[in-house]
């Protein structure tokens, strides 16, 4: 199976779930987050690649046409993600958070939220379970640890 019919399959499955969740009014964010996710790998023709660059944490992903998209988060951005985190992350009580959660309270969007994810969950400060994209903090999370990761690995100054 080809990366492409593999991609299918997943956006298929998560648009299924997320139809089915609306049918009983039981839709979360959760799968609206699981929909984004397989839209995004859907659209790409490998498997996005992620670098520290000029101060910036950096996404590059490939599309079939030969376009390339870059997405980029800084420091404030970082900072504003970890932070919502530290404060806002786990409206389930259980220890768990999507992307999908941090978009509002951040006033970031979903695609700057999962650059940021991915540049946290890099620098050791969350965790992700494969199966459904449930995110959880890392022993030693906090914005402020987060900030200072991210900082060193950029080649910023400390603060």
């Amino acid at each position: 199976m080809t990366r492409t019919e593999r991609m299918q399959r997943v956006l298929l499955g998560a648009a299924t779930e997320l139809v089915e969740a609306r049918r009983h009014d039981s839709d979360t964010a959760e799968e609206w987050d699981a929909l984004e996710r397989a839209i995004t790998a859907a659209e790409e023709s490998v498997d996005p690649s992620y670098a520290f660059d000029g101060g910036q944490f950096i996404r590059r992903s490939a599309y079939a046409d030969g376009l390339e998209r870059v997405d980029a988060v800084d420091v404030e951005d970082v900072d504003i993600v970890a932070q919502t985190i530290e404060e806002d992350a786990d409206p389930h009580g259980n220890g768990w958070f999507v992307v999908d959660e941090l978009v509002d309270p951040s006033g970031r969007t979903w695609t700057r939220c999962l650059v940021a994810v991915e540049c946290m969950k890099r620098l050791g400060m969350l965790r992700e379970r494969p199966l459904d994209n449930r995110l959880s903090k890392a022993d030693g999370f906090s914005a402020d640890a987060a900030i200072a990761a991210f900082r060193r690995d950029a080649g910023l100054p400390a603060v």
